[in-house]
């Protein structure tokens, strides 16, 4: 018999792990404004974010078996997908060499 208490310990715990994952695109663009993290890396990490998912997805769920594993990893392998399209469109942009060079020149010449 389930008792009150495991109830809401569980309702508590699905509701917050739920809530901080759906925050993840958030964070991807702040993250990605301050030049933290970039979509290039996000992708080359891809492998890794999945095994992480589905980490976090076992640890939040309720039960041990695959099925309801699967039915919260789904959203947030979906989640950072999207957080890479936001990291690309809102990342800052990476100068290449040349364009630093060039500015550095434009602003030695015009402190001139």
């Amino acid at each position: 018999m389930i008792t009150v208490d495991d109830f809401f310990g569980l309702t508590i715990k699905m509701l917050l792990g739920i809530g901080l994952v759906f925050e993840m695109p958030t964070l991807v663009f702040f993250l990605s404004k301050m030049g933290l993290i970039s979509s290039r890396w996000m992708l080359k990490n891809f492998k890794y974010a999945v095994l992480v998912i589905f980490i976090i997805a076992a640890v939040i769920t309720p039960s041990p078996d695959m099925v309801n594993q699967c039915i919260l990893a789904v959203p947030m392998l979906i989640l950072y997908a999207l957080g890479i399209l936001v990291a690309f469109f809102f990342g800052k942009e990476k100068k290449t060499r040349k364009e630093r060079r060039n500015i550095k020149k434009e602003e030695a010449a015009e402190s001139s």
